[in-house]
Order: C-alpha cells, then structure tokens, then sequence
C-alpha cells in the first residue's frame, strides 16, 4: 500500500524526536510544532479521512461502523447503490443528484513513484465536476465494476464498502460511501472516499 503523503505534523514529530542539545534548534522546533497544531479544518478533515481510508484498506472498521445494516435500510441503500452504478454505466450526469449538497468528498489519489495524495472537495464542486465528466468517461468508455460490497450501519446511516476495478485504467482500489436519508426521505450518498490513479 502506497504511504499517504507526509504531513507536516509528522515531520515535526519525527523532528522532535530527535535529540539534540542545541537550544535554539528545540525553539525552533516548537515554535513550528505549534504551528502545525494549528493546521486548517479542512486539512484535519482531509487527514481524518486518509486515516479512515488507510484503516479500510487494511480491513479494518471505526467502532461506529461493526453491525451489519438489516431491514428497510439495507434495503434502501442496496437501492441507492444500485442506482449509482446503473447512473454510472449509462453515462448520466443525473448521478450527481444522488450527492447530498453537504457531503464530504475525499480521493487518495495513488502515484507510481511519489506519495499519494489525498485531496478534499466541496460538494458543490463534485457535483459539477461529475456532470461535466460524464460525456468525456462515455467517449472513452470509463466505467467500473464493484464486487465485495459490505452495509454496516452508522445511526440512521448505513456505509457501504466495495472493492471498485476501472477497466480503463485497469486498476483496483476501495470506495466507500455512507448513505442515509435526506430532508425528504429520500436517500442520499452524505460521503465518498475513493482512490483515483493518474
């Protein structure tokens, strides 16, 4: 499995580990220690979610995500998944309505010769980006096949895990996605962690 990007904060920690006597090196490593406490949201978020995707991909599962989902809302999402990848096969920008306008959107995106990359997008921004995607992914025939798929449940939320093969790029990876009901009771993918190849 390839390594996530090193973060900063696990440089400084690798830093801060080694000793040295040297007094204005140790200011110099706390003063940046403190600034990489100070990290964004949005990067916590992103790094979050690395973990999670890391933790996937070893076989593992958060505390939150251990009984199996039964019922009307397994039912529910096996029906939303399955209109994911009908959507997705056919080619239809209407796939982006599936997306919640809050869902958090995370890709690790996995090179050959450097760390990955993990990269957060707004929901806004995804949902655009997957209509304007779609005629491009027709004309070269980019679609995926998924096997392997698991529902737990998460409060009223189920996650649904699979392993995902592109048959252009020939490649296979994770992908999660947590779905639950929306506003008006219709289901809704609320999150999306995928790999991506370049």
């Amino acid at each position: 499995m390839t390594r996530v990007k090193a973060t900063a904060a696990t440089r400084m920690d690798d830093q801060l580990s080694t000793t040295d006597s040297s007094s204005s090196t140790r200011r110099r490593r706390a003063s940046a220690h403190r600034a990489a406490c100070r990290r964004p949201a949005w990067q916590l978020a992103a790094l979050a979610a690395a973990a999670t995707m890391q933790l996937a991909a070893a076989g593992g599962a958060s505390p939150a995500a251990t009984a199996e989902a039964t019922g009307a809302a397994r039912k529910s999402a096996e029906a939303l998944f399955d209109k994911y990848v009908e959507l997705e096969h056919a080619f239809d920008p209407a796939i982006a309505d599936l997306y919640a306008d809050d869902a958090h959107i995370v890709s690790r995106k996995v090179y050959p010769d450097r760390p990955a990359e993990v990269r957060t997008y707004p929901a806004s921004r995804y949902k655009q980006q997957l209509r304007r995607v779609m005629p491009i992914a027709k004309r070269n025939h980019d679609v995926s096949f998924y096997t392997a798929m698991t529902y737990t449940r998460e409060g009223n939320r189920v996650r649904i895990k699979a392993t995902r093969y592109a048959e252009l790029k020939k490649f296979v990876s994770p992908l999660e996605l947590l779905v639950g009901p929306g506003p008006g009771g219709t289901w809704l993918i609320y999150e999306e962690l995928s790999e991506a190849r370049p």
